[in-house]
């Protein structure tokens, strides 16, 4: 999960957290590539929502918890609001890739 998010999405840009988890986004070096990274270390919350610009669609999402080991997951981008479901109330990671 981490190496592809730095091999495949070298450029960091502005991304801003609140509440329990953190998040990264990113895109490739000739921008027509963009990603999210969420991440949510043992926050209680089940529904994680965050607010995403200059994105239209996701284009695939990959979790990583302990029951899963990078397995595709479902996300939802709606009026620029990503929402992503947790499995349970445990740590996760959610590399959403746009497209």
């Amino acid at each position: 999960l981490f190496g592809d998010l730095v091999k495949d999405y070298p450029t960091m840009c502005a991304s801003t957290s609140e509440g329990a988890y953190t998040t990264l986004a990113v895109k490739s070096a000739d921008g027509a590539k963009k990603a999210l990274l969420v991440v949510d270390y043992g926050g209680k919350a089940r529904t994680l929502s965050v607010g995403v610009k200059g994105v239209t669609a996701v284009k695939a999402c990959t979790a990583l918890d302990y029951t899963r080991d990078l397995a595709a997951h479902p996300a939802t981008l709606k009026d620029g609001q990503l929402t992503l479901e947790k499995t349970d109330d445990n740590s996760a990671a959610f590399l959403v890739e746009f497209e």
